[in-house]
C-alpha cells in the first residue's frame, strides 16, 4: 500500500524464508529514504541507519498457571517458585504455525524491568514472539559475570532452578549453520 511518503513492500532479508513470502512487512519512507521491517527488524537508510523502532509489549498473561502447565514444567525440573520469579504466564494467542488461536506458555523478555518482548510456546512446540518487539537475551536483567548463554528459555530456567542465576537465552534459539539468515539471528547482540 501507499500512503503519502510511505510504501510497503516485501523485505529483502526475511520475506523469502517466511511462509507468507508476499507479505509486505517492509515499510519504506521515500521522503526520508529509510526503511524498517516490522517482522525481522531490518532497518536502514541512505543517509545512515536510524535507531530501530520497537513496539513495547504489553504483558497481560495470567500468572496463575494451570495445573497441567505446572506439571509440564515440573517434569523438566522447573518448580513453581522459579516460574513465579520469572513471571511465566499462560494465555490465548494467535499462533501462525498452528494457523489458529491457541493457549500458550508466555515468557516475558525484560530490560530494566520493562517487558520488551514476549515469546509464546504452545503444546505442539510452535513458537512466536510479539510483533515488532525488541530482540534481546531472555532474562536480560540477569546479565552478569560469569554469564551462561543457553539455546532456549527452558534451558535458562533449568539453570536458575539449579542455582545458576546468571543464565540467559538467545531469543531465536541456536540456528543451524546453513540457515538462510544465520548471521541475522545474532543481530540482537
Amino acid at each position: 500500500g501507499r500512503t503519502g511518503a510511505g510504501v510497503r513492500t516485501t523485505c529483502p532479508v526475511c520475506s523469502a524464508a517466511r511462509k507468507k513470502t508476499r507479505e509486505r512487512c517492509l515499510a519504506v519512507n521515500t521522503a526520508k529514504c529509510t526503511w524498517f521491517c516490522h517482522h525481522c527488524g531490518h532497518t536502514g537508510g541512505l543517509g545512515g541507519n536510524p535507531e530501530p523502532r520497537f513496539e513495547r509489549s504489553k504483558y497481560t498473561a495470567a500468572l496463575d498457571l494451570p495445573e497441567a502447565v505446572l506439571t509440564w514444567f515440573e517434569k523438566r525440573g522447573i518448580g513453581k517458585a522459579t516460574l513465579e520469579s520469572n513471571q511465566i504466564g499462560y494465555g490465548s494467542v494467535w499462533m501462525p504455525g498452528a494457523d489458529r488461536q491457541v493457549h500458550a506458555v508466555q515468557f516475558p523478555y525484560t530490560k530494566a524491568g520493562q517487558v520488551v518482548n514476549i515469546k509464546f510456546r504452545d503444546g505442539s512446540k510452535n513458537f512466536r514472539q510479539a510483533k515488532g518487539a525488541e530482540k534481546c537475551f531472555y532474562r536480560f536483567d540477569s546479565l552478569g559475570d560469569p554469564l551462561i548463554i543457553t539455546e532456549g528459555e527452558i534451558d535458562a530456567l533449568s539453570l536458575v532452578e539449579a542455582g545458576y542465576y546468571k543464565a540467559v537465552s538467545c531469543p531465536d534459539g541456536a540456528p543451524p549453520e546453513n540457515a538462510k539468515r544465520y548471521a541475522s539471528k545474532f543481530d540482537f547482540l
